[in-house]
């Protein structure tokens, strides 16, 4: 009986090593804007020599990090651009994502530049403006998906966060980039998608999840039946020694 008792406390214990690791899995964030579609582009403003530049932005499902798509950077200039004119971007005010400022926020950005825009612009800059202009630039130089971020500091009670890149050659056709961008704010907490987030892209995400918790949890009872399997049959060994 004593036996039976100490398999049976095995089992439990093992089935509630078992339930936390699954609840652990389901969790699943998605960033601020995703750009899977072009529902979020409408909450960004543009601003400065968007006209000298031809700065337009869409969704481009041929190059993205992750998801279904990303946001590109297009633009077209045709002629010279004075110094004094050459940047032009967007930018979303802090109302628009139910914050009174940007003060103590962080955002963050994935970009990918264009090989053949190199020539024409050097950087890609995040910025904040209202009581303190602040930016933090990603060189033009660096291939593939690079992270670039910027933190507004708490005393500053910046309304607006946004991207300019500076262009300065002439050129037609897409500059870089940009997904996966994430706002947290001052708590450090990441502000919930916009609502352009592909359900296609979280039923696949949602599904390799279960299929991993599946194949953890089978792991997990082979190891425990072998354990038990283990411990009877030593149990089994002693009482043929013994009796």
């Amino acid at each position: 009986m004593n036996i039976k008792k100490i398999i049976s406390a095995i089992i439990a214990s093992a089935v509630v090593a078992v339930v936390p690791v699954a609840a652990f899995a389901e969790g699943y964030t998605n960033a601020t804007f995703c750009f899977d579609n072009e529902s979020g582009i409408s909450m960004w403003e543009t601003y400065g020599a968007v006209a000298e530049t031809g700065l337009e932005l869409k969704v481009d499902t041929a190059l993205r990090e992750t998801g279904n798509a990303a946001l590109c950077v297009y633009e077209d200039v045709k002629s010279e651009i004075d110094p004094a004119s050459q940047h032009g971007g967007v930018f979303i005010s802090a109302e628009k994502l139910g914050l009174e400022n940007f003060a103590g926020c962080t955002i963050q950005a994935s970009v990918y530049f264009e090989p053949e825009a190199v020539g024409s612009t050097n950087s890609f800059s995040l910025y904040s403006d209202g009581v303190l202009w602040i930016t933090s630039e990603l060189s033009a130089e660096n291939s593939g998906w690079n992270k670039v971020s910027l933190t507004v500091p708490g005393n500053a009670a910046n309304t607006n966060l946004g991207f300019t890149i500076p262009t300065y050659n002439f050129y037609t056709g897409n500059v870089c980039y940009v997904d996966n961008v994430v706002i947290y704010d001052s708590n450090g907490t990441a502000i919930a998608n916009v609502g352009d987030y592909a359900e296609a892209a979280e039923s696949i995400e949602v599904s390799v999840g279960t299929l991993g918790r599946i194949l953890l949890v089978v792991l997990l009872i082979v190891l425990i039946v072998g354990i038990i399997a283990g411990i009877g049959f030593v149990v089994s060994m002693l009482l043929k020694k013994f009796t």
